[in-house]
């Protein structure tokens, strides 16, 4: 799969979708724009800053491009969470289970913040299941039909 293919099918044509399969193209791809996308924010928001300087009255008051970056991260939190389950069932693997599990430990460690460092701790849990799921999400996919569906990779016959 292409990028802009990758781009379109979890935005636009599979933005709650959990059932299927997701093969790695798709799956890396989403995933490296996601996170670029923010990752290119942040780095470039002391920059935007800086050349808006006189617009602010406080030093570091970027918070316009900061509201944006939130609002883009939210908007494709829920397609990164379904790319990522059906790259799960793609191995085979339960999907639903693992995401459940990192955000699970990340609301517990929300939670719990009365607890200090311990919900710390908690919160590095979900964080630490999410880098195991993105090491499987490297794994090859079936190449037969499983219980969460048919084989993506099949090659279609010339007559």
């Amino acid at each position: 799969m292409e990028f802009i293919n990758a781009l379109r099918t979890c935005i636009f044509r599979k933005y709650l979708k959990t059932e299927g399969r997701a093969s790695r193209s798709e799956f890396w791809y989403f995933t490296i724009f996601y996170f670029g996308i923010i990752a290119l924010c942040i780095i470039l928001l002391p920059y935007l800053e800086e050349m808006n300087q006189q617009e602010f009255t406080a030093k570091n008051d970027y918070s316009n491009y900061l509201i944006w970056t939130l609002l883009f991260g939210l908007a494709l939190i829920a397609p990164l969470n379904n790319v990522t389950v059906r790259r799960l069932h793609d191995i085979n693997q339960s999907g639903l289970n693992w995401m459940s599990a990192v955000g699970g430990f990340l609301i517990l460690g929300r939670v719990l913040s009365f607890l200090g460092d311990f919900a710390m701790y908690i919160s590095w849990v979900g964080i630490l299941i999410y880098l195991i799921i993105l090491v499987l999400c490297f794994k090859e996919g079936d190449k037969k039909d499983n219980i969460y569906g048919k084989n993506i990779y099949k090659k279609s016959k010339k007559s």
